[in-house]
């Protein structure tokens, strides 16, 4: 049994020695020794491939990234065009008019459309925490219908009303 150092300095020789001169070593010497040196080139090849799939995943993942970064700002015109109608919308809900539902919806209608004002769909799942994504959601970044609901009644919001 040889130490570590040992198949380390007998793979060294190995790779630096002629056809020759390996020829001219015992049987036995000249299996450990190309044997050993064998190892050598395969750890070598293996660390050298490690090193190549570490870039290769490296740039693949700096790839994606960018490409999530420019997607996100290229949404960014229609987020803040979305706050827009929605803080318009919420000021006039803050401050209702007189005059009961319909008085409220031309207030609000005077800021924003009601088409501009569709409400997201109702959610369909069954788990406890509904966010069944939809195109509008998934664009935007939201949840789904009853969780804008559940959250509107959390901060005191009436929900009880929806778009005739």
């Amino acid at each position: 049994m040889c130490p570590p150092a040992g198949w380390r300095a007998l793979a060294r020789y190995g790779l630096a020695a002629k056809a020759q001169t390996l020829r001219r070593l015992s049987p036995d010497r000249r299996s450990a020794t190309l044997l050993a040196a064998l190892w050598q080139l395969e750890f070598d090849a293996t660390d050298d491939a490690l090193i190549v799939l570490a870039q290769v995943t490296g740039l693949l993942l700096s790839h994606a990234a960018r490409e999530h970064k420019d997607r996100r700002y290229a949404q960014l015109p229609d987020l803040d065009e979305a706050a827009r109608r929605l803080r318009a919308a919420v000021l006039v809900l803050l401050d209702p008019p007189a005059g009961g539902i319909e008085e409220l919806w031309s207030a609000v209608g005077r800021h924003v459309s009601r088409t501009q004002l569709e409400p997201l769909p109702p959610c369909t799942s069954s788990a406890p925490s509904p966010t069944r994504p939809t195109a509008r959601t998934q664009r935007f970044g939201g949840s789904c219908g009853k969780c804008v609901a559940s959250a509107c009644r959390a901060v005191g919001i009436a929900v009880g009303w929806s778009l005739p």
